[in-house]
């Protein structure tokens, strides 16, 4: 896992992830940062390929769309435990901009994963 806590930033979303013991806690954010879903993915049955998340979002939020599969993907990816926090608030966005900001926040993903597996090497 992560010796330290990473801090990744990109077109103003930012990731940060820490462990916690053997599992691990990611928080994205943006604009004005809050709490609006939560998702814990987790593997089962002993097999890293198989995993499933569990979701809470806030009433009026929307971030649940983005927290859940990335909690499966951390998951099954790392074969640990994972909560996913997210919450990004920008005034008047377009559904072509909340495209971005899922697009960024899965790339930080990307980085978060590969700096991961790189650590354990």
């Amino acid at each position: 896992m992560l010796s330290q806590p990473l801090l990744l930033e990109k077109n103003n979303i930012k990731l940060e992830a820490r462990n916690l013991g053997n599992d691990l806690v990611v928080i994205i954010s943006g604009g004005d940062a809050h709490l609006g879903a939560v998702a814990v993915g987790y593997c089962y049955g002993g097999q890293k390929n198989k995993s499933n998340a569990s979701l809470l979002a806030l009433p009026g939020h929307k971030e649940d769309v983005l927290v859940f599969p990335i909690a499966r993907r951390l998951s099954k990816s790392l074969g640990t435990n994972v909560a996913v926090l997210a919450g990004i608030h920008f005034e008047k966005l377009t559904g072509g901009q909340i495209m971005d900001i899922v697009q960024t926040a899965e790339s930080l993903v990307d980085e978060l994963i590969s700096a991961i597996q790189e650590s354990e090497l």
